[in-house]
């Protein structure tokens, strides 16, 4: 099995610290995560930092987690992530061939909570794959590597919206399809999750100067892409 990688500081500056968090870590202690090392108690012990959270990613996705070092920024990021105005990137695989730019509009059901939320994933192709592997009823296995940029911040949301749309990403238990799963389990030593964020676009400081923090996918990911024959 690919062993993924540890966390690490991608970026930082006197404002802020930008880590990769690798997959199956929560971001900050919660009560289902209470007993376990989270990301944030990893960053403290490298940086000796007080932290200040300001967004989270799904604990089985990788990628860029951004913490504030001052109040103010940490006040100043979480207005931009409430108003919509940072760019977040994802790089994902799914099942079956999207050829053309996708834009799904649709709302999610808010965990424990009888409402929904209006959610907005702009989904854009980058490489397709057919591969000779039966599945289920075909002769060939297809997949297909997206740039997913979500415009809300929802529980879920590209992996929700992937699978409304008929794409579920490739190694999502808790959205995607069992028999996807099964077969990049054992075709290609697919354990994980494909969703990773990749990039971060935003404004950190009142003077309008603007930060693209760009974080590629780890060893694991990329082995993954390779034996799949999709490239970025």
């Amino acid at each position: 099995m690919i062993q993924a990688e540890e966390c690490r500081i991608v970026e930082r500056s006197e404002h802020y610290i930008a880590v990769y968090k690798p997959i199956d870590m929560a971001v900050h202690p919660s009560d289902i995560h209470k007993y376990e090392t989270t990301l944030m108690h990893q960053v403290k012990s490298l940086t000796g930092e007080y932290l200040y959270p300001v967004h989270r990613i799904d604990r089985a996705t990788s990628g860029i987690v951004l913490f504030a070092l001052t109040p103010e920024t940490a006040s100043y990021i979480r207005q931009q992530f409430n108003e919509q105005l940072i760019t977040k990137e994802y790089l994902a695989v799914v099942r079956g061939h999207i050829l053309t730019e996708l834009c799904i509009d649709h709302a999610i059901n808010t965990p424990y909570k009888a409402e929904r939320k209006e959610a907005v994933t702009i989904v854009e192709p980058i490489a397709l794959s057919e591969l000779d592997i039966p599945s289920e009823r075909y002769a060939s296995s297809r997949f297909s590597l997206i740039k997913a940029l979500p415009k809300t911040g929802r529980w879920h949301q590209i992996r929700l919206h992937c699978s409304y749309k008929g794409y579920p990403i490739v190694g999502d238990v808790k959205h995607g399809d069992g028999k996807t799963n099964a077969l990049a389990r054992e075709h290609f030593g697919c354990h994980r999750l494909l969703l990773h964020a990749q990039r971060l676009e935003f404004y950190y400081e009142n003077d309008g100067e603007k930060q693209n923090i760009h974080c590629p996918p780890d060893s694991y990911f990329s082995t993954i892409l390779h034996r799949m024959k999709l490239t970025i």
